[in-house]
């Protein structure tokens, strides 16, 4: 037996690929004329949720294969609107980190992306996955890669380079204009900023 949203998948895989949030999804099928959605809220966000995690499945397969466990880890830093419990909205960063093989993933909100951020977020996330990959993979951020040599190889930001040094892993900067080299971790920055953050209304606190 079919389901309700059966006649949206083909949309629902374009809107993903458009980094459409999850509620402006289903705000599209409810105003589709042609094939008017009429079911639930939660039918609806369980499918985007399948269908999302099958394409990055497919997307992460040529990676995993490529990795061993415990070998690469992607980092990425993302955007978002935060809807708060005052009504007022935000805009917020989060850390996102992601295991290519094991796809481990770690999120947490942040204030900015400082350098001294980063760092804190990764001592997080190798606290909580319980060591240090062999690697962690970048793209050209400022606050680890300071530019490129005459050769292309990167000018690792001083700091930076000494921390990776200290905690025993490799360093690794996506060549300029490859995104696909750290696209795991990608497809959980999207799947955040467009699912995950989107669906709740989050409580204010004063620390």
């Amino acid at each position: 037996m079919g389901s309700i949203v059966d006649k949206y998948v083909e949309d629902i895989r374009r809107w993903i690929k458009e980094d459409i949030t999850v509620k402006r999804m289903l705000e599209k099928a409810r105003e589709d004329k042609n094939k008017l959605y009429q079911g639930g809220k939660t039918v609806f966000y369980d499918r985007v949720k399948k269908i999302r995690e099958e394409m990055e499945a497919a997307e992460d397969a040529v990676v995993r294969f490529e990795t061993l466990p415990g070998e690469q880890l992607q980092v990425d830093w993302g955007e978002a609107t935060i809807d708060y419990d005052n009504g007022k909205t935000r805009k917020e960063y989060f850390f996102a980190a992601r295991m290519t093989y094991s796809r481990y993933t770690y999120v947490e909100l942040r204030e900015d992306m400082k350098l001294e951020t980063l760092i804190n977020c990764l001592l997080h996330t190798f606290e909580d996955l319980g060591g240090v990959p062999l690697s962690v993979t970048f793209d050209n951020m400022k606050t680890v890669v300071t530019g490129r040599d005459e050769k292309g190889y990167p000018d690792w930001n001083d700091t930076f380079f000494k921390f990776a040094t200290e905690l025993g892993f490799h360093p690794i900067a996506c060549e300029p204009n490859q995104p696909n080299q750290k696209g795991s971790v990608e497809n959980l920055v999207r799947y955040v900023k467009t699912t995950s953050l989107p669906e709740g209304v989050f409580r204010t606190e004063t620390i």
